[in-house]
């Protein structure tokens, strides 16, 4: 029986703002939240993720459910990684994205053990987690649910009965002898066969028809499956454990013993690290003195910090937070007030990733912006112009070729280009190396809707 992966990147996380944006969750960014979550500031917690995951089920072929929006950033996020993609729209509910990833893995194995994994998971010991999920899989094949999470009085793995309280709270019963209830703190992540999921989705009838409706009428590209609006379950706020558990025992508890955490908050990424003599937790370019119980986190910039007691410090390359540490929780509620009162500016990426390559912002206010792009070898931009906005050139590694009306014309290291208001070009990578471009736009308008791929009108 066959492993399928379904790896789910649905969540803005506002509460790690600002690593985590709208326009790129905090799997998929690099610096500061690579270091991190990844321990590698050039690779991105997601693909981390998926290296443990490959490792652990090398033939498999991971589905990850990703955001239509985000879906080339994660593309370019995870070149060279065989997986097949579901995009769902910006509103689309977590569970009918899963209730659709788990249709797809059927398509192509119905005896697959579904393995449904939340995408800002971070492994901390590998060996361990490998363990543990080679554990779960006898369990899933032969029908239960297996559920990881931690529990301080069941720190082993066992059969379990769940059931949730009338306070909402998940509870299970271990399956030796008759011991009490206790509170268990699972993640939502299970592994389970194919069959006893779908009878699990099943069990909410009208709502997986309806996604089997939506489903069936996907769009398909190559290894890129696209949905449209899936519907809601009438029950609010329910987690895949929710829907899976059972009151029959056919649960097994795996426990993780801390060798995979899900970073959704501050406080989660603070668990994961090892302070100092005086609780405080740094990390890039921080100077501090006579400072105790901080968090000061430096992606661009020299921090120096004197006397700072109980905050948390997060620079980033447009953005810096500095909130108490009794606060953490109140990220979310503050994230939220800049959004109504900027809009996307707190939300935009830093760095991103494409198809060809990808895209850092060093630079931006109303009438600038500074970037670096990288295009890999053979790679081409389309075509595109704009109504609003000058663009230059500089050739920092590499040789490009930029097609205009005029003609072509190579471009190598240290030489530039201005392009004009109204002007098509093309930008494409002939050399056997990465080109490296420092691009600077100016003008009145910068917004997204001034990069036009049509073709300008012959009177521009």
């Amino acid at each position: 029986m066959n492993i399928t992966p379904i790896i789910e990147v649905l969540d803005t996380t506002p509460a790690l703002w600002p690593l985590a944006r709208t326009a790129a969750p905090v799997s998929l960014s690099v610096s500061l939240a690579s270091s991190l979550l990844s321990q590698d500031q050039h690779v991105v917690p997601l693909r981390r993720l998926l290296d443990v995951i490959m490792s652990i089920a090398p033939d498999s072929r991971p589905l990850v459910v990703v955001r239509d929006t985000w879906l080339d950033h994660a593309r370019g996020a995870l070149q060279g990684v065989p997986v097949r993609w579901i995009a769902v729209p910006e509103a689309t509910d977590a569970l009918a994205a899963k209730a659709s990833a788990a249709l797809e893995a059927a398509v192509y194995d119905t005896d697959s053990v579904l393995w449904f994994v939340p995408g800002d998971l971070q492994i901390q010991n590998p060996a361990d987690f490998e363990m543990i999920i080679s554990e779960a899989l006898l369990p899933a094949r032969d029908g239960y649910v297996g559920a990881f999470g931690e529990c301080p009085v069941l720190p082993v793995s066992g059969k379990t009965t769940w059931w949730l309280d009338t306070q909402g709270i998940l509870r299970a019963r271990a399956g030796r002898g008759n011991a009490e209830a206790i509170t268990a703190h699972a993640i939502d992540m299970c592994m389970l066969n194919s069959k006893t999921c779908l009878q699990r989705f099943n069990t909410h009838a009208a709502w997986f028809d309806a996604c089997k409706q939506v489903y069936a009428q996907a769009k398909r590209k190559d290894n890129i499956l696209r949905l449209t609006k899936l519907p809601e379950l009438p029950e609010k706020n329910l987690s895949l454990l929710d829907l899976l558990l059972d009151t029959e025992g056919h649960t097994w508890w795996l426990a993780l013993n801390h060798s995979a955490v899900r970073c959704q908050n501050w406080q989660d990424v603070i668990d994961t690290r090892v302070p100092d003599k005086h609780n405080n937790l740094v990390l890039g370019d921080v100077v501090t003195q006579d400072c105790q119980n901080l968090v000061a986190l430096s992606a661009n910039r020299k921090l120096a910090l004197l006397g700072v007691r109980n905050h948390i410090v997060v620079e980033t390359a447009d953005s810096v937070l500095i909130a108490d540490r009794s606060r953490i929780k109140d990220i979310s509620e503050l994230v939220a007030r800049m959004q109504r009162a900027q809009g996307s500016e707190t939300q935009r990426a830093i760095h991103e990733f494409h198809a060809w390559g990808d895209t850092a912002v060093l630079a931006r206010d109303a009438n600038l912006i500074v970037q670096r792009h990288r295009l890999a070898p053979g790679q081409t931009w389309e075509a595109r112009w704009h109504h609003h906005r000058y663009v230059s050139w500089l050739i920092l590694h590499g040789t490009a070729r930029i097609q205009l009306a005029e003609g072509s014309q190579l471009l190598t290291e240290h030489q530039s280009l201005q392009i004009p208001m109204g002007k098509e070009y093309r930008l494409h990578n002939p050399g056997a190396i990465t080109l490296e471009i420092l691009e600077i736009q100016t003008g009145p308008y910068l917004g997204e809707d001034d990069i036009l791929t049509d073709s300008p009108p012959a009177e521009f």
